[in-house]
């Protein structure tokens, strides 16, 4: 099995009030449909990002979603992680059916977990971290646990941060750059760096150094 991370920055929406929650949909939506996913897959993800938005003001008034490409062995799939920095909660009471810290229904994180293919949460007295990832109808390949999440200083279009993971049988390689400063000219040497690393990802750390360098 080969497959390849590139690096790709990650969608971060801001999740502040109820009016932002049908933007987030939409935009989630629209991502899982550049991907790929037929009309069922892509409203499955917006049915759960709608809850993860619902569950951040319910529980937190305010977070974030991040939202990203999935690389898999045939395609792509999603990925939408919710970050908030409230009280925390019961994630095993949380799970249940029927059970609510808010007044609502209680179905919001049971569901998700049954509706995404890959579903992880953390909580405690920091906040609350959910993962949920997405694959297209008949993608049975197992789940990569590879997460990265990239951003560019004060949202500027160029980054000057890149990765780049190789995974195949024989093993994972895996290259972060930092590239010096911010903006074009660093993306500009982090781009050369993993297009170098990406003829030969499994060479010696020695040449791939200087292959690096010379880029």
């Amino acid at each position: 099995m080969d497959v390849t991370f590139p690096s790709s920055i990650t969608q971060v929406l801001l999740i502040e009030d109820s009016s932002q929650i049908g933007h987030a949909r939409r935009t989630a939506q629209k991502l899982a449909e550049q991907l790929g996913f037929d009309e069922a897959d892509a409203g499955r993800v917006a049915l759960v990002v709608t809850e993860l938005c619902s569950n951040i003001l319910k529980h937190a008034s305010h977070g974030e979603l991040h939202l990203r490409p999935l690389p898999r062995p045939d395609g792509q799939g999603m990925e939408a992680i919710a970050v908030d920095r409230g009280q925390g909660f019961d994630v095993h009471a949380c799970l249940a059916d029927g059970y609510s810290t808010g007044g609502t229904q209680g179905i919001g994180l049971g569901a998700i977990s049954r509706m995404a293919e890959v579903f992880d949460v953390h909580a405690d007295s920091r906040g609350a971290v959910v993962l949920a990832r997405f694959f297209r109808r008949g993608d049975k390949a197992p789940d990569l646990a590879v997460g990265v999440t990239q951003h560019s200083l004060h949202n500027d279009p160029a980054c000057g941060d890149a990765f780049y993971v190789s995974i195949t049988d024989a093993g994972i390689s895996a290259l972060m750059i930092d590239g010096l400063g911010h903006g074009e000219h660093a993306e500009q040497a982090a781009r050369a760096g993993v297009q170098a690393f990406a003829l030969a990802p499994f060479a010696s750390p020695a040449l791939l150094l200087d292959d690096l360098h010379r880029a």
